[in-house]
């Protein structure tokens, strides 16, 4: 088995505990990557901060939670801004998905149906999260107990979670890749990274 980890020079910048914290902050490696984390039906639901739809909380009254018809849930983590390489927004469609827009791309994860992004989709005066397919002009979103599709033109009322450089701090993207053999002891200093950034590959 071979795992790819990043190897940061002088240990991980973005440690946030009590040891590493203390004395005035150094000069760090911004995350350039959208930490995404998937977690199934039975686990423990994440303790890191996450992105919110919209950047508030939900205003729903409570309701049948479906427990046993969620196979698994993708969610974004917020990264602290001392290492944060990257601001989310709220964009409208239009502009998320116009080649002129220099500024904001759409934040994604890629899916057997395509990249597929979180959007905000408004379904008669009411906002629900759903996911947006820019490429092919698609959004959906859960209601009434099935999945509700909404395409074309429809689907320019809805807001797409995009990502931008944060210019006003300096970022550092050089990573240095690691190849690790299972009978090898790995790197000292390795900035562990999320399961949607490891890629494994078998061997006898």
């Amino acid at each position: 088995m071979f795992v790819i980890p990043r190897e940061l020079k002088g240990g991980p910048p973005n440690c946030e505990c009590a040891n590493c914290s203390k004395g005035p902050p150094r000069p760090v490696i911004r995350v350039m990557l959208n930490e995404w984390a998937d977690f199934r039906m039975g686990d423990p639901w994440p303790n890191k901060k996450l992105v919110k739809a919209l950047g508030k909380s939900l205003d729903s009254l409570p309701g049948n939670e479906h427990k046993e018809d969620v196979g698994s849930l993708q969610v974004l983590y917020e990264l602290s801004d001392a290492v944060r390489g990257f601001d989310y927004g709220w964009i409208p469609f239009p502009e998320a998905a116009s080649p002129d827009t220099k500024d904001w791309s759409p934040a994604f994860v890629s899916h057997e149906k395509g990249k597929i992004s979180p959007g905000v989709i408004t379904v008669n005066g009411k906002q629900i999260l759903g996911e947006v397919d820019i490429k092919n002009e698609r959004c959906s979103y859960g209601a009434g107990g099935k999945e509700n599709e909404i395409q074309g033109p429809a689907v320019y009322s809805t807001l797409v979670l995009c990502k931008r450089i944060n210019t006003s701090k300096k970022v550092n993207t050089t990573t240095t890749i690691n190849t690790v053999r299972r009978s090898e002891q790995p790197p000292r200093r390795v900035n562990a990274i999320t399961r949607s950034s490891i890629r494994l590959r078998l061997s006898n």
